[in-house]
Order: structure tokens, then sequence, then C-alpha cells
């Protein structure tokens, strides 16, 4: 009987030993576990401090390249007002010294250059024309209208 008594407690700490290392297995995958949740929370929030990191980023290119587009649009759109202001004066100016021969009852004169005079003035009104179609601008584009 001692013998099966004694029999039964080593089975008994045998048992007992392998409860603890289970119970201590499952200490160290909970507390494992646990540092995971952690470790991904973490990566979550940097992933998301990151992504508007990023945003923030997109966002002040975007707005620095928009600055810059209308800035350039800008000097464009000048520098178009001032070739259209002197192709316009090269049209109009070149109507005075004919309106000075006309006023002077040079008629004769007037009616000898008019056929070169219209040819000439025809080539700047295209040149005009071909300048506005070159840069595709409408004319209120160029010069508001009000």
């Amino acid at each position: 009987m001692l013998k099966e008594t004694r029999k039964r407690e080593r089975a008994c700490i045998e048992r007992e030993k392998r409860c603890d290392r289970i119970l201590r297995r499952e200490a160290v995958l909970e507390a494992d576990e646990s540092r995971v949740r952690d470790e991904r929370e973490c990566l979550k929030n940097e992933r998301k401090r990151i992504r508007e990191d990023i945003a923030e980023q997109v966002e002040r290119e975007s707005e620095r390249m928009r600055r810059c587009l209308k800035e350039s649009s800008d000097r464009q759109r000048e520098r178009d007002r001032r070739i259209l202001f002197a192709l316009c004066l090269g049209v109009c100016s070149s109507m005075v010294p004919m309106l000075a021969v006309v006023m002077q009852g040079r008629w004769q004169t007037f009616a000898d250059s008019l056929f070169d005079w219209l040819h000439m003035r025809g080539k700047q009104l295209t040149a005009v024309g071909q300048w506005l179609a070159g840069i595709n601008a409408r004319l209120n584009e160029i010069i508001p209208s009000g």
C-alpha cells in the first residue's frame, strides 16, 4: 500500500509539474500576445502619422506648384498683353500718315498707295490673328472685359 501511495504521489507531483509548465507557457503566451498588440497599435499609430505627414507634404507641394503656375500664367498674360498692345499700336499708328495725306487733300497719293497700305495692314492683322490662335487665347482672356 505504501508503494502504491508513493506511486500516486509521484504521479500527482508529475501532473502538478506539468500543470505548472502549462501555466507558465500560457503566461508567456499572454505576455507575448500583449506585447504584439502593443506593437501593432504603435505601428498603426506610426502608419497614421506617416500618412498625415505625406498628405501635408503633398498639400504644401501642390500649393507651391499652384502658386508657381499662377505666377507663370500671370507673367505670360502680361507678356501677351504687351505684344497685343504693340501689334494693335502698329496697326493703328500706320493709319495716322494715311489720315494726314487725306487731310492734306492729296487724294491721288492716297489712292495710289491704298492697295499697298491695305496689303500691309492685312499682313499685320493676319499676324495678330495668328498670334492669338498660336497662344490659344481669346481676347477677353488677355484683356478682361470691364
